[in-house]
């Protein structure tokens, strides 16, 4: 699971979803982690097409370095009185 993945399952709820990344894709750094070492490249192929449609799914994605992505606080959704 990638962030990408639970952006556009909420966008399928309705959710705006706007979040800022480090990578804009499957970071292959994690190929080293035992987790993803089995599935990455098929994990790399399906999380790029993910990025690359997220436009047309009203996705917000912006690339940042690792020194601006801090944790903003969480964000509540109106209609609905939940927050994320």
């Amino acid at each position: 699971m990638w962030t990408i993945d639970l952006a556009h399952l909420l966008r399928r709820f309705g959710v705006a979803v706007e979040f800022t990344t480090v990578t804009l894709g499957a970071n292959p750094a994690y190929a080293r982690e035992r987790f993803y070492r089995q599935h990455l490249r098929d994990d790399c192929r399906r999380v790029e097409r993910l990025f690359l449609v997220r436009t047309g799914f009203g996705l917000g994605c912006r690339a940042c370095s690792r020194r601006c992505a801090r944790l903003s606080p969480p964000q509540r959704v109106p209609a609905e009185g939940l927050w994320v």
